[in-house]
């Protein structure tokens, strides 16, 4: 149900919960997938997505459980979150974003991120009260 000052009434979302997902990129991240999962049952990831950013960190060390990336040096947003998660219960996000082409890079310094970091909101659901 799409909810706006549009069609004259108040909106309200109902089963609100916010959540982060950060997590490092494989060290071969070829077929490789980021899956948020994390909206409870009955519940889908709503619009915006607040946050959706690609980052290095010089800490990363993918080889251990769960991979370490916790220093953020540089970020930069990213677009495919919002396309390929709004309005589902979970989603997949080739880590392959992290990669960039010639002539661009993530910051001055590095070329590619090696984490995701996301802030998004799952609900149960909206309705509109109309006057």
């Amino acid at each position: 149900m799409l909810c706006s000052a549009y069609y004259g009434g108040d909106c309200h979302v109902v089963g609100v919960n916010t959540l982060t997902y950060h997590r490092c990129r494989a060290e071969i991240t070829a077929r490789k997938y980021f899956t948020i999962d994390q909206c409870s049952d009955g519940q889908v990831m709503n619009r915006p997505i607040q946050t959706a950013e690609a980052g290095y960190s010089q800490q990363y060390n993918p080889n251990t459980n769960p991979p370490m990336c916790n220093w953020f040096n540089c970020t930069r947003s990213i677009d495919q979150p919002f396309t390929l998660c709004h309005g589902r219960h979970s989603c997949r996000i080739p880590q392959a974003i992290l990669y960039y082409g010639e002539g661009e890079s993530l910051c001055p310094l590095h070329k590619h991120a090696n984490f995701i970091n996301m802030k998004f909101t799952c609900v149960t659901g909206m309705f509109s009260v109309l006057f």
